[in-house]
């Protein structure tokens, strides 16, 4: 099949100085979309992606994707960020392109970059704390629940199920979006929510169900609202929210013949495709985001550079907690540790979740680079093949292109692991495959000229 028959769409924004002030070649100097059709469109950095997409889409593992990178080579300059965007596919199979606007279901990425992030906000303001307990903030829990605390629930050590109890999402008591309705629905199913015995750490959607719960009471705002005020309108996430109804330029994910467990047939577009976020209202705290890879780059860049938290609040939040989930998981607090779904070439601190519907991110703190992956391959149905392999693929091809010099794999010199970094950090390794300065970790000290890539004691 003739690629540009997919319907691709392209573009490449690239800030050039600081890669080539570090004397790193660089693919483009183009800061203007590239159109598919046109002569020589085919740089270097689609000539890798477009085979991977072009596989999936082909194998109707998914029908479109919308892939986006970036890199902060400057944290004090915004103009000096690489970033790349490469849209290919369908929103369905058959249908009209996908393109850079095209919104997606998060899935549970939503618990990562929209609950967590708020959660975040909340302590580094002071209005919640690690350790709150969830029946400080919402009294009227069942005392069952005393003793979970903000971060029990965001390293999921709480000791509730992974989900809502089979059946209790066919109830109409505790139906709705209001932190009143999620403490009615868990006081209902409380004696069944908990595991019994000696408790593992489980990873569970009602852990961020509560959480969201948490932030609308010490902030007054309720997720939905307080994220589009606080986060997505600074940012200019102007295509990012919660219950999109109506919005026509959005993946669709799954068709129901029969119903799914709320009840829904046929294909759901606009609406959140996890069940438990559709029985709070589309804003369980679980899921329930909609947004584009573009919006999701604003986010993770504002993260990156302290604009939306402070670094101290941000690394602890990116900090291992020693605990793995029921799936093999390392947790940190609303994000995953060194997540497979990454690949090999990021950093031992890198963090990062997938949603079910198709979605991920990768973020290394110590490289400030970043990968976003959107894909709607539940649609037409959950049960095609694990896109397992294309998430780590499609991270790997999107690291090396738009960070052609932060060196992978990492590296362990004077006992210290380091990744390539060009802020210039106390601490961790800052070289370029074309010989810039190093700055070595503490207790090092830099090897002689002509070895810019080597530390020694």
């Amino acid at each position: 099949m003739n690629i540009s028959k997919l319907g691709l769409s392209i573009a490449l924004a690239t800030s050039l100085s600081a890669v080539t002030a570090l004397g790193c070649s660089a693919e483009t100097t183009s800061d203007e979309p590239v159109a598919a059709e046109s002569e020589g469109a085919q740089t270097d950095l689609f000539r890798t992606l477009d085979p991977l997409l072009h596989d999936a889409v082909t194998a109707r593992r998914f029908p479109g994707a919308v892939v986006h990178a970036g890199a902060l080579f400057d944290l004090a300059n915004e103009a000096d960020d690489q970033t790349i965007t490469r849209a290919y596919g369908s929103l369905a199979y058959d249908a009209r392109p996908v393109n850079e606007d095209t919104m997606y279901d998060l899935a549970s990425v939503t618990k990562a970059l929209g609950t967590t992030v708020a959660v975040m906000r909340e302590v580094d303001r002071g209005r919640l704390a690690l350790t709150s307990d969830v029946r400080a903030l919402l009294p009227d829990l069942a005392p069952a629940f005393a003793g979970i605390t903000v971060k029990r629930l965001l390293s999921h050590t709480s000791c509730l199920l992974d989900g809502p109890p089979p059946g209790s999402l066919a109830t109409r008591e505790g139906r709705g979006a209001d932190a009143s309705k999620v403490v009615a629905f868990m006081n209902l199913h409380a004696g069944r929510v908990f595991q019994a015995g000696k408790c593992a750490p489980t990873y569970s959607d009602l852990n961020l169900v509560l959480a969201a719960a948490m932030v609308q009471k010490s902030s007054g705002k309720r997720l939905d609202a307080y994220l589009a005020e606080e986060v997505f309108a600074p940012l200019g996430m102007s295509r990012t929210r919660f219950n999109p109804t109506g919005e026509t330029n959005v993946a669709p994910t799954e068709t129901y013949a029969t119903g799914d467990r709320a009840g829904r047939k046929g294909t759901i577009v606009g609406e959140v495709h996890d069940e438990t976020s559709f029985f709070f209202g589309g804003v369980g705290g679980n899921a329930g985001m909609f947004s584009t890879a573009g919006d999701l780059g604003r986010l993770v860049r504002a993260l990156l550079r302290d604009t939306l938290v402070r670094r101290e609040t941000r690394d602890a939040f990116f900090s291992s907690q020693g605990v793995r989930d029921q799936l093999g998981s390392e947790r940190a607090l609303g994000f995953e540790v060194r997540p497979s779904h990454c690949g090999k070439g990021f950093g031992p601190r890198t963090v990062g979740h997938t949603g079910f519907a198709g979605t991920s991110f990768c973020i290394d703190p110590d490289s400030s680079v970043y990968t976003v992956v959107l894909t709607n391959r539940v649609y037409p149905s959950r049960n095609g093949r694990s896109i397992h392999p294309d998430r780590v693929a499609l991270s790997g091809a999107l690291l090396d292109k738009v960070s052609p010099c932060v060196l992978r794999p990492t590296w362990t010199v004077c006992g210290h692991t380091a990744q390539g970094d060009y802020s210039g950090r106390p601490g961790v390794l800052y070289s370029c495959p074309r010989g810039a300065a190093t700055v070595c970790p503490r207790g090092c000290t830099s090897a002689p000229a002509g070895k810019p890539d080597v530390c020694a004691p």
